[in-house]
C-alpha cells in the first residue's frame, strides 16, 4: 500500500512537538520581562557630611545629611530619623527635605551625660548612622594650653604648669578650666608675645581623645590699670595693634588630625610699666558655643 510520504515519516508537528517547543520557550519571556525591574533595584544612598561627635548640653547641633539618588531618581522628600537611645538629645522624628540632597537636622543635647545612635532612612535608601555623645557635667573635654609666652623668662610664670588648667565644676554643671601667672618681663619688643591658645580635646583630662567637626569660638579680654598690652599688628585683624581691654578674637577651627588647634593674634607689650602707667592683671575668657557651659580662663599680672 502507498503512503503519502514514501521517503520517510510524517515531517508536520505533532501535538507534543508543539507543546515542548512551548514549555522551552516560556522561560526566555520571563527573564526578558524581569530585566527592568532589575535595573531599577539599585538603592540611592544617605550619608552624614562631617557629623559633630560630642556636644555640650543645651547646644544644638546641625548634623549635615545628604542624599545620593539612584540613577534617574529623586532625592526622598521626607526622611524618618530614630534614636537608639531616649533622653540624650531633643530631635525630630522626620524630616521634610523639600526635594534637596543636603539638609541639616538639629538635635539638641539634653541635662544628661551619655550616648546615641542617630539613623536616618527613606524608603529606596540605604539609612545611615552616627554616634553622638552629650556631655553635661562629666567633663569630657578641656582645652590643653600652648606655650604661652614669646620669650623664655623667670619672671613670667603659670599655674599650674600642666597643658590643662586647675578645674571647677558648679552646681549648675558649669565647667571652668583656669590658668594663672604673671607676664612680667618688661622689654616691648615684637618678640615679647603672649599668646593665650591651645588646642580642644575631647575626653577625660587624663584620657584625651580627638574631637570631629567644627568648632566656634571666641577669647574675650579684660585688663584693669593702664592699657600697656596690645594686640600685635596683623592685616585684617579689628583690633590691630589696639588695647587689648574690652575687645574680643573669634574664629572657627576645624578638626585636622583629630585635633581642634585655636590660633589668635598675640599680644606684645606697647609700654613698659611704670609709675606713670601701672601694671594691672588681664583677663582672657575663651568660650566654645558647641559647649555652652564651659569656659577656659587666663589670669595673668602684667
Amino acid at each position: 500500500m502507498s503512503t503519502p510520504f514514501p521517503n520517510g515519516p510524517d515531517p508536520r508537528p505533532t501535538r507534543r512537538t508543539i507543546v515542548g517547543a512551548a514549555a522551552w520557550a516560556a522561560p526566555a519571556i520571563a527573564l526578558t520581562t524581569a530585566s527592568p525591574a532589575h535595573a531599577t533595584s539599585t538603592p540611592g544612598v544617605i550619608a552624614f557630611v562631617d557629623p559633630e561627635d560630642l556636644i555640650g548640653s543645651g547646644h544644638t547641633a546641625q548634623l549635615a545629611v545628604r542624599f545620593t539618588p539612584a540613577p534617574g531618581e529623586r532625592p526622598p522628600a521626607s526622611v524618618s530619623v530614630g534614636y537608639g537611645t531616649p533622653g540624650i538629645v531633643d530631635g525630630p522624628t522626620a524630616v521634610a527635605t523639600g526635594g534637596a540632597t543636603l539638609i541639616a537636622l538639629p538635635v539638641t543635647g539634653l541635662d544628661r551625660n551619655g550616648s546615641t545612635t542617630i539613623t536616618v532612612s527613606a524608603p529606596g535608601y540605604l539609612p545611615a548612622t552616627t554616634t553622638l555623645t552629650v556631655t553635661y557635667n562629666d567633663g569630657l573635654f578641656f582645652m590643653a594650653r600652648n606655650s604661652p609666652f614669646g620669650v623664655a623668662s623667670s619672671s613670667n610664670t603659670l599655674t599650674p604648669t600642666t597643658s590643662h588648667g586647675l578645674r571647677t565644676v558648679s552646681a549648675d554643671g558649669t565647667i571652668t578650666d583656669t590658668w594663672t601667672g604673671r607676664w612680667q618681663y618688661a622689654s616691648t619688643s615684637a618678640s615679647n608675645t603672649f599668646t593665650p591658645a591651645g588646642t580642644l580635646f575631647g575626653g577625660g583630662i587624663g584620657a584625651p581623645k580627638a574631637i570631629t567637626g567644627s568648632i566656634d569660638w571666641r577669647l574675650d579680654v579684660h585688663t584693669t590699670a593702664s592699657p600697656n598690652l596690645r594686640w600685635k599688628e596683623q592685616s585684617g585683624f579689628a583690633f590691630s595693634g589696639m588695647p587689648i581691654g574690652g575687645t574680643f578674637q573669634s574664629g572657627r577651627s576645624s578638626s585636622v588630625g583629630g585635633l581642634i588647634l585655636m590660633r589668635v593674634v598675640p599680644a606684645v607689650r606697647g609700654t613698659r610699666s611704670n609709675t606713670a602707667n601701672p601694671g594691672g592683671s588681664a583677663f582672657f575668657s575663651w568660650t566654645f558655643p558647641r559647649f555652652p557651659k564651659y569656659r577656659a580662663m587666663w589670669l595673668i599680672e602684667y
